[in-house]
């Protein structure tokens, strides 16, 4: 895995963050009381929060759509900026959401911040930078085997060949690893509200 690219998604990561937390502070308006108040009636304890189920499926279906993004998007490499510019949105979000929440609880928003969003979603960005990682790493050798083949260079050769189906088998073997680690964070946070909750 190239450190360098990983430690750069990293950062932009961190942007998305910052970006969102600092946004959400900028905000005025009907619209953050509005926000506000929702956000006291979900963490209200009044028997109407969402069940077990339908909150693992809410935090699985995003993440899911991300991992099946990065999966493919070596093969449609004009999908690759997009890994990135989701991998932003996401920590966007995730800056907002934490702002938010603190700023409408206060001080008892960090025992709501500590135990459903900053765990899950801290390790979800490590995760998907990991595999955004390892897509654009992907992408990058095939547009270089593509470039490549047209100079005339010997990228078939069978040693390449051989290079490129091992690349290709870890591949998968670390992208089915990524889905079981998703699936276990996706379990945990919606254990972890369910408690609060």
């Amino acid at each position: 895995m190239d450190k360098k690219l990983f430690y750069m998604l990293l950062f932009a990561a961190a942007t998305g963050l910052c970006s969102g937390a600092f946004f959400e502070v900028c905000m005025t308006g009907t619209g953050k009381e509005h926000l506000m108040q929702l956000l006291c009636g979900f963490f209200s304890s009044d028997g109407s929060s969402i069940s077990f189920l339908a909150s693992f499926w809410q935090n699985l279906r995003s993440g899911l759509f991300f991992l099946l993004l990065c999966f493919v998007s070596p093969a449609a490499v004009i999908l690759l900026p997009l890994d990135v510019l989701f991998l932003f949105c996401r920590s966007l979000f995730l800056g907002f959401s934490a702002a938010m929440i603190l700023e409408t609880f206060g001080l008892s928003g960090m025992g709501y911040l500590l135990v459903t969003l900053a765990p899950a979603g801290l390790v979800q960005i490590l995760l998907f930078s990991f595999l955004c990682t390892l897509s654009l790493q992907e992408g990058l050798c095939r547009i270089r085997r593509r470039s490549g083949r047209r100079v005339g260079s010997n990228s078939g050769s069978p040693k390449n060949r051989n290079a490129l189906r091992y690349f290709t088998g870890q591949y998968l073997h670390l992208y089915l690893a990524g889905l079981a680690v998703l699936l276990l964070i996706c379990l945990l946070q919606a254990g972890l509200l369910q408690a609060v909750t």
